[in-house]
């Protein structure tokens, strides 16, 4: 099955909400090809989601959780939930509660 180009971008937003790390390493983490991980990280560079923050390292310009936050730091090994179109991230906490929020918006206007 392959992967789309906001798929790739998803997995390199996941990989650098937590540390900085340089494009092999982001490579290392979601085993996307090199050619993928370059263009994932260009496209999040333009869209100002990602930065490069010197020595070849790469880091999330949001560093806490969209709906509480809570520091990517703290978020190593837990899941954290990626909007597709605008690339926010959240804890699970967040993400439930804004899935039911949606769920009661669409609720009221069905």
């Amino acid at each position: 099955m392959r992967n789309t180009a906001s798929e790739d971008r998803i997995s390199v937003v996941a990989a650098i909400i937590a540390a900085s790390l340089t494009a092999q390493q982001v490579r290392d983490r979601t085993n996307l090809p090199w050619e993928r991980v370059k263009s994932a990280l260009a496209y999040l560079r333009r869209r100002d989601i990602a930065r490069h923050v010197g020595g070849g390292y790469y880091r999330a310009n949001q560093l806490d959780c969209a709906g509480c936050s809570r520091s990517g730091r703290t978020m190593k090994g837990q899941a954290v939930y990626i909007d597709p179109e605008r690339f926010r991230w959240f804890c699970e906490e967040c993400w439930d509660a804004e899935a039911e929020h949606v769920k009661e918006l669409v609720g009221a206007n069905g």
